[in-house]
C-alpha cells in the first residue's frame, strides 16, 4: 500500500493490508461469479461495500470490549484499505482484458 508513512499508526496500517486484502478477495469473487452467471453488477461497490461495513462491525465489537475503543477514524481506514485495493484490482484487471484482446487481434490477423 502507498500511503502506509502519511502519519498513521502502525495497527492502523494493519488495517491498510488487512481489509485492502479483504476487499480485494470479495472483488475477485464477485467477478468470478459475475462471469459464470452474468448476475452481479457493480462489483467494486459490493465489495467496498461489504468491506467497509466488515470494518464497521469489527469497530463496533472492539467498542464493547473494555480494553479496546471505538474509533470512527479506524472505520474511515478500513473504507479507504477497500477502495484503494479494489481500485487497483479494478483497473489492472481492465489493462490485462486490453492486452490480452490486443493480443487476440494482432495474433488472427
Amino acid at each position: 500500500m502507498i500511503p502506509v508513512r502519511w502519519g498513521v499508526p502502525a495497527l492502523d496500517r494493519t488495517h491498510l493490508f488487512e481489509y485492502g486484502v479483504l476487499a480485494t478477495l470479495l472483488y475477485a469473487a464477485l467477478r468470478e461469479r459475475s462471469e459464470r452467471t452474468g448476475r452481479v453488477r457493480f462489483l467494486a461497490g459490493i465489495a467496498i461495500g461489504a468491506s467497509a461495513a466488515i470494518g464497521w462491525l469489527d469497530e463496533a465489537l472492539q467498542g464493547l470490549l473494555p480494553d479496546r475503543v471505538y474509533e470512527l477514524r479506524d472505520v474511515g481506514v478500513n473504507a479507504l484499505a477497500a477502495t484503494i485495493a479494489v481500485g487497483f484490482t479494478a483497473v489492472a484487471a481492465r489493462i490485462r482484458r486490453g492486452r490480452g484482446a490486443q493480443k487476440g487481434r494482432s495474433s488472427s490477423g
